[in-house]
């Protein structure tokens, strides 16, 4: 007699999902020198895409607006602080999608190592018991699902970040470059 598969709301469903959780929280903290950049600098990289770039040009039209005589000279220092903040971002992205890739690779490959050395530390009895195939398959599909949970977790606080920022940062600057009579 067979026993049936766990459903979805089955204790040992449930242990098994805390385990997986718990060793990939394990691993982001044990990877900490690449968990940290791969997490903040794609955050920062958008806030300097989405939130400073528009104010600098936010100045450079309130310039406009306030009838100054503007040419060349006056608006360069606004062309460059755009172009310099939007390559600023993409290279805080660049290094934050190397951390990523690092993080997820060894990751991985520290994943692969324990799951082996669980399975190996059964008895005889667990593999004439269980397809010894299916289990290999199984703790592969466990390593290999670190690379979702990182990008996932990688997604949620980057943009967790950016709308903190948003609610600190960048709307007290952009009322005060915006306020009515602002001759910035």
């Amino acid at each position: 007699m067979t026993t049936p598969e766990p459903g979805r709301g089955s204790p040992a469903r449930k242990r098994a999902v805390l385990l997986a959780l718990r060793c990939y929280g394990g691993q982001l903290t044990r990877l900490w020198r690449f968990t940290v950049p791969a997490m903040l600098l794609p955050a920062l990289g958008n806030t300097c895409i989405s939130y400073i770039a528009p104010l600098i040009i936010a100045l450079l039209v309130a310039r406009f607006a306030s009838h100054v005589p503007t040419g060349i000279g006056a608006t360069m220092p606004y062309v460059l602080g755009f172009a310099g903040v939007l390559l600023f971002a993409e290279v805080l992205w660049r290094i934050g999608i190397h951390c990523l890739n690092r993080l997820d690779g060894r990751g991985i490959e520290n994943l692969y190592i324990i799951g082996m050395d669980e399975l190996l530390a059964k008895d005889a009895a667990f593999f004439h018991d269980n397809f010894a195939g299916s289990l290999t398959k199984r703790v592969l599909s466990f390593a290999s699902r670190f690379e979702d949970f990182a990008t996932i977790w990688r997604s949620t606080s980057s943009a967790a970040l950016c709308r903190w920022c948003s609610r600190r940062w960048c709307c007290g600057v952009s009322t005060r470059c915006w306020s009515p009579g602002s001759s910035a």
